[in-house]
């Protein structure tokens, strides 16, 4: 089994990590492969297509949405009739690459990935599968169970909804605490002190349903609270109209005073 990684984002450095740690043949493709060949020894980088040999089993395309048409287009007038070409997005279907690839395949992580943080797919993290016939499928899934302890068969339309699920749960939670952080550190206390809240937000939400979990004076109908926080955003019409916003999504009962 062999597999060549192309690009050398977030997505394809954890990517290598996890096949990597299962002891996978893989090689990458990478415009700046120095970064991280100390990391990942013995394991052959690649500048150009050209250089790249044509018996791979897979070829997974972890590079920007508006490549991959482009790219596995390329890949395909020369690769081995055999071969599995993937891209790894979450809001592409299978059919953003070419119809006349006959193995075509996608596989996406449902994790939040940086460089700066270094996990393994293998922990948890839901790995979500799709194949273009029944053979690929087969040979893709025994790829992913080796790398990811969670594997997952999800069409185009599940992975849609999944990601704008992961938008919500990471992406406006991650800046809902840097807000939160700003106000914290903007009356000179450490960032660390609404960690222990943070993490039984978390905690929580494995044992209790959202509307258990959920407190804090919107839930109460606290408009007299509310007022109060809104005094202190008075500066941020921005910060103003987000509060606002979550407040009655949270209860849709409240209504606040015209400015």
């Amino acid at each position: 089994m062999k597999v060549l990684l192309i690009g050398f984002g977030n997505l394809a450095y954890h990517y290598a990590r996890s096949l990597y740690k299962a002891n996978i043949h893989f090689e990458i493709l990478s415009l700046h492969p120095k970064a991280y060949e100390a990391e990942f020894e013995g394991i052959s980088f690649h500048r150009s297509l050209k250089s790249i040999p044509i018996d791979f089993d897979f070829y997974f395309l972890c590079i920007p949405d508006s490549f991959i048409k482009k790219t596995s287009k390329e890949i395909a007038s020369w690769v081995q009739k055999s071969a599995i070409i993937a891209h790894c997005a979450g809001t592409k279907s299978i059919k953003h690459l070419p119809a006349h690839i006959e193995n075509r395949a996608v596989l996406w992580p449902l994790q939040s990935l940086s460089h700066e943080r270094k996990i393994d797919l293998l922990d948890d993290a839901p790995l979500f599968y799709e194949a273009s016939n029944e053979e690929a499928e087969i040979k893709l899934l025994e790829l992913a169970k080796l790398i990811s302890t969670r594997v997952l068969k999800a069409n185009f339309y599940d992975r849609k909804q999944l990601h704008l699920a992961a938008v919500f749960a990471n992406n406006f939670t991650n800046h809902l605490i840097g807000t939160a952080k700003e106000i914290v550190e903007r009356k000179k206390f450490n960032y660390n002190i609404i960690l222990p809240i943070l993490e039984e937000t978390i905690t929580k939400l494995s044992e209790l349903s959202k509307e258990e979990a959920q407190t804090g004076p919107a839930i109460r109908g606290d408009v007299s609270t509310m007022n109060q926080h809104l005094f202190l955003l008075k500066k941020s019409n921005s910060k103003k109209s987000l509060y606002k916003k979550l407040s009655q999504s949270i209860n849709g009962a409240i209504i606040f005073e015209e400015e």
